[in-house]
């Protein structure tokens, strides 16, 4: 066989493909299906004491995907006759609280896969419960429930025991909600110690005020739920909303005698969360403001909590600081009399948008797999839209398609929106 140095494709030829295989390829991006989003199904129903039940449900999910519980109640810790009181009921609700128990209440619910935790915010507050959906272990643990909810026993043994550490954060956040939506406590029994009266009248108090429950996962026989939440909720009563609150303007700085800058709180005001692209804004905000926080300065401790329960949604923040950080170079940015820590951070906090794509489809391919989970969809109901089923049927039409078009412009315009940095609010502890 001959050979020869004639190339196979002529130029001509190679410089058209490298024109039309993009433009193939385009094509097929184009014409592709849609991504298909989980879009649960919600059902609802009245307990027989007028509690609202919102159930979903999606057609995949099975007993495996397990089952989630959320009570929500309209009292949070905005609402505390005593400091920290509502997170003390909590704390020692989960302890040994069933009769002739001495096992805390998780410890008990173990070998039924199930557990139960509670979430606290200004004005609301939930008990959230995940439990195992096979037959054989999903019947005893709603027994376990109806056997220790309505009736909890809190001991005088366990309480004389129990140390409350919730007052020093309590105090530092009672703070700063005041700053912000002005609800000042000036009755000296609020700092009072809590007492164990306190707590069983605590309790009460929030079986009186409920909001909802929230059901999210496949149910075998709706009318054995259904029969469950009539009978846990028999003493329960339902509560309505409340209105929003006008937030402060004027942002303030609180602080103590000191040299060294030991630990501060910073908070702001948001606008009610009304569209899935608000949330996913704050999430992707949220992500660069404790990454700017472990750059400025080593910390000990940084946690960040964005509550958007009405009437006062907000976003605060805690910052364990390493020693003599008010003495470090970064921290010198805020040349006024009144030397805030966060201020600099907010004011230069930016993200620039080639970093924004790289990390934007690594977020929309985690959300996509969240949405697929039923914990994921409880918090979205319980947390985010609060219950609010038209909301909630908005947030499962639209959240698809705002998470396959968010973009940095989007993210720069609903961050502008939802953060006004100039009314920062912050609490200083110095020593």
């Amino acid at each position: 066989m001959s050979k020869t140095r004639k190339p196979l494709f002529s130029r001509p030829f190679l410089s058209a493909l490298m024109i039309i295989i993009p433009a193939m390829v385009l094509l097929l991006n184009l014409t592709a299906q849609d991504k298909e989003y989980p879009a649960p199904e919600i059902r609802t129903w009245t307990t027989e004491s007028g509690v609202p039940v919102i159930w979903l449900n999606q057609y995949e999910w099975t007993s495996h995907d397990g089952l989630q519980m959320r009570i929500l109640f309209n009292h949070g810790y905005s609402n505390d006759d005593k400091l920290s009181l509502t997170e003390s009921t909590f704390d020692l609700l989960l302890r040994d609280t069933l009769p002739l128990s001495t096992t805390q209440i998780n410890e008990r619910l173990t070998p039924l896969a199930a557990k139960v935790n509670y979430k606290l915010q200004s004005n609301k507050s939930e008990l959230a419960i995940t439990i195992d959906n096979r037959h054989q272990l999903l019947q005893p643990s709603l027994d376990f429930l109806m056997e220790w909810l309505p009736a909890p026993t809190f001991k005088s043994r366990t309480f004389a025991n129990w140390k409350n550490t919730h007052q020093e954060q309590s105090l530092k956040k009672a703070q700063l909600i005041s700053a912000i939506y002005g609800d000042s406590v000036n009755d000296t029994a609020f700092y009072e110690p809590i007492q164990l009266d306190d707590i069983r009248n605590s309790y009460q108090q929030l079986t009186q005020q409920v909001n909802s429950i929230i059901i999210v996962g496949a149910l075998n026989k709706v009318e054995d739920m259904q029969r469950f939440t009539n009978n846990i909720s028999a003493n329960f009563n339902a509560v309505n909303n409340t209105p929003s609150k006008t937030a402060n303007a004027e942002p303030s700085l609180q602080k103590a005698e000191g040299e060294s800058l030991i630990e501060s709180y910073g908070g702001l005001a948001i606008a009610p969360l009304t569209q899935p692209k608000e949330w996913f804004s704050l999430q992707f905000w949220a992500t660069h403001f404790l990454q700017a926080v472990n750059d400025e300065n080593p910390a000990h401790h940084v946690e960040l909590h964005i509550e958007a329960a009405q009437p006062s949604p907000w976003i605060w923040w805690r910052i364990m600081h390493a020693p003599n950080v008010l003495q470090s170079e970064n921290s010198e940015k805020d040349s006024s009399t009144e030397q805030y820590y966060s201020r600099p951070l907010l004011q230069q906090l930016t993200v620039d948008e080639d970093e924004f794509d790289d990390t934007l489809e690594i977020f929309q391919q985690r959300t996509l797999l969240q949405a697929t989970r039923t914990e994921w969809w409880a918090n979205i109901a319980s947390q985010v839209v609060q219950s609010d089923t038209e909301q909630l049927q908005n947030w499962i039409n639209q959240y698809g398609l705002e998470l396959s078009e968010f973009s940095y412009d989007i993210y720069q315009q609903q961050r502008n929106s939802l953060l006004q940095i100039d009314q920062l609010h912050e609490v200083q502890v110095h020593q």
